[in-house]
């Protein structure tokens, strides 16, 4: 599985927590503010030239609410979603023209 991959995949799983915990409660839970950092993070360290993913910050002080948490994830899940797309479709481009035939 690529870092990729898996990476989209952590930040939709918050983003889900994140619009379930948004019934219950305004601000989000330290633990999951610290996972959604980690995310961006990692995000702007595969993508750094994605235009995106350079917006996507999370205050420092105070509590942060979920809506936030969850913004931040779905836009990572879809920028790391375009760029898996766009990988796997070079590779397989890249399969189908090194045939032997």
């Amino acid at each position: 599985m690529s870092e990729i991959f898996e990476l989209m995949h952590h930040a939709s799983n918050v983003a889900q927590t994140a619009k379930d915990a948004m019934e219950h409660s305004l601000a989000a839970d330290k633990t999951t503010v610290e996972i959604a950092r980690k995310i961006i993070e990692e995000a702007k360290r595969l993508l750094p030239q994605n235009t995106i993913l350079k917006a996507v910050t999370l205050t420092t002080s105070g509590d942060l609410p979920w809506t936030s948490i969850r913004s931040a994830m779905d836009a990572i899940a879809n920028a790391l979603s375009e760029e898996n797309t766009s990988r796997s479709s070079q590779t397989s481009a890249v399969r189908r023209t090194s045939q032997w035939g």
